[in-house]
């Protein structure tokens, strides 16, 4: 299990538009790219919402400059932020016809070794090579956070699978007739929030399912109550 030691501060910054909150934000953002700090906006009608995830070196002069340029912000402590508890509550509602499932994670991993038409470890070296930094982003920022959809589909159909199981029990399944896919809903590195979770120390990780996936998945018992 890897589990990383976050230190430092994200700040919360709520800008009205104006030509003044303008010029100060630019240059906020011009030092964080300069010294690689982590950022994002969110636009709204009327305002810009800027999130930075400041490490503990980079505390002193994210402060110093919203000091010089007038800019008031909202601090909390990236720990706090990325406990399991704080993350869990932060996880958005299942889209329709989605329900949200905690699973547990070392059953997971039991059954995908035994059932090899899945993309878990693509989905996993995507998160290692191309969206570490966006995930732990997404986690330190406070902000609501999408959760990995997991489809879990037997190659026998769910009505079957579920029958099997009820005769000959979970430990007869056969080996790769189960399809288990993370599936990326959004424009966001949706599918990879699982692994930023369990890298978080999470054994018990919230994915969205639909029913039928939801059905198999309590049957083979990988859903924690």
């Amino acid at each position: 299990m890897s589990l990383h030691v976050s230190f430092g501060s994200t700040y919360k910054i709520n800008h009205s538009f104006n030509l003044n909150n303008a010029v100060s934000l630019g240059d906020l953002i011009d030092k964080c790219e300069q010294d690689k700090i982590p950022y994002n906006l969110q636009y709204g009608r009327n305002s810009i919402m800027t999130t930075i995830a400041a490490d503990d070196s980079q505390d002193k002069d994210v402060e110093t400059m919203c000091a010089r340029l007038g800019i008031n912000y909202k601090k909390y402590s990236t720990d706090s932020l990325m406990t399991p508890q704080a993350i869990m509550c932060r996880v958005a509602q299942p889209p329709k016809g989605m329900q949200m499932v905690k699973i547990d994670a070392d059953k997971l991993e039991k059954l995908i070794a035994s059932q090899h038409d899945n993309n878990i470890g693509h989905c996993e070296k995507d998160y290692k090579k191309y969206y570490l930094s966006d995930t732990d982003f997404m986690l330190k920022s406070g902000d609501e956070i999408p959760a990995s959809t997991l489809y879990i589909n037997p190659e026998m159909g769910k009505d079957n699978m579920l029958e099997y199981i009820k005769r000959f029990g979970k430990e007869r399944i056969n080996p790769d007739s189960i399809y288990i896919n993370f599936s990326q809903r959004t424009d966001k590195p949706d599918h990879c929030v699982f692994f930023a979770m369990k890298d978080r120390g999470m054994t018990e990780i919230p994915v969205y399912m639909n029913q039928d996936s939801y059905e198999v998945a309590n049957a083979l018992g990988i859903v924690k109550r």
